[in-house]
């Protein structure tokens, strides 16, 4: 459809937009406008009353993902307290379900409480902050609504294993993921040995190792928010016990349905496994871990001395199959 730029315009400016935001928004009006192109198409829909524009929205819709975005939600504020706002993202998520999309996402300002009041009363929560994304200090906040039959159980999760090193979590992590249709493996490990310079030992605790394991946690979330919002089910595996998983990894799993699966043989079989791995860790670290994972509740935790793979994989997924 077309749009009148100058009515947009005017919309934007009542509302206190700079300059260069309102051309970067005109620009993407008139994208989406125009014919979809491959992989990515969008709408503009347009809100009007008293003879004229009164407000208007732009979605784009990505289909590798199958996610939308809202580009632009302005309302002049002379109508504003009418509802145009909701009926207009209403609008746009009727578009993207439409085209079989799971949900939509959105950028603010962090400073934008107006926003971010706005779209959480609509159903959208939190995914995730941008440093510095629209400005010198000013950080982005994305928010994220996933349609309710796309986002409940039963679709896509992450399953938390945990368990001293040498516990086997890593192999039993791999083999929950060959029974799922699409799964992937994200190892905390692996993420924080992406640190190819300054990476400090994770043996030996200190300010820079805490600092570090708290990044690469960041960046396994990171991973699998994006693995789950596209379709996959994720197994991540870690060495933590519940004070640690409470601080590090929840404050980033919001809107994420996640199991924990505590994998804790006998000390003497977790010692003994550890002997003969390729990646050693002290056997005083061991001993740490083994007792901090006694931490957990027991009704999560599954001993697997003398267990095959098979045999840990069942009791596993009975585990998983009751929640969190």
């Amino acid at each position: 459809m077309l749009v009148r730029r100058g009515s947009v315009r005017d919309i934007l400016a009542k509302n206190g937009w700079e300059e260069h935001y309102i051309a970067g928004q005109l620009d993407a009006l008139d994208i989406l406008s125009a014919d979809a192109s491959p992989g990515s198409h969008g709408g503009v829909y347009v809100h009007e009353a008293e003879d004229r524009v009164s407000g208007f929205v732009s979605v784009e819709f990505r289909e590798w993902n199958r996610l939308g975005q809202l580009h632009g939600l302005a309302v002049d504020p002379d109508l504003k307290r009418r509802g145009i706002a909701s009926a207009l993202v209403g609008k746009a998520e009727g578009y993207v379900q439409e085209e079989g999309g799971r949900g939509v996402y959105v950028d603010t300002p962090a400073t934008n409480e107006t926003a971010r009041s706005f779209y959480e009363a609509l159903g959208y929560r939190q995914a995730y902050v941008m440093p510095e994304y629209y400005d010198e200090g000013l950080d982005g906040v994305t928010y994220l609504k996933i349609f309710a039959q796309q986002g409940a159980r039963g679709g896509a999760r992450m399953v938390m294993f945990v368990g001293p090193a040498g516990a086997g979590k890593s192999t039993l992590a791999k083999a929950w993921c060959a029974t799922r249709t699409r799964a992937a493996h994200v190892e905390l490990d692996k993420v924080r040995h992406l640190i190819v310079s300054g990476r400090a030992d994770p043996q030996a605790p200190g300010p820079l190792q805490r600092k570090q394991y708290g990044t690469s946690v960041a960046a396994c979330c990171t991973l699998v928010r994006e693995f789950v919002t596209s379709g996959y089910d994720v197994a991540v595996d870690d060495a933590v016990d519940p004070g640690g998983f409470e601080r590090h990894w929840l404050p980033h799993l919001w809107g994420i349905e996640f199991s924990v699966v505590v994998v804790r043989p006998s000390l003497e079989a977790v010692l003994e496994r550890g002997a003969g791995r390729s990646k050693w860790v002290r056997p005083d670290v061991v001993r740490k871990q083994h007792a901090a994972t006694s931490r957990w509740p027991t009704r999560r935790t599954i001993d697997t001395t003398g267990q095959s793979v098979e045999e840990s994989l069942e009791t596993a997924r009975r585990l998983i199959a009751e929640g969190p």
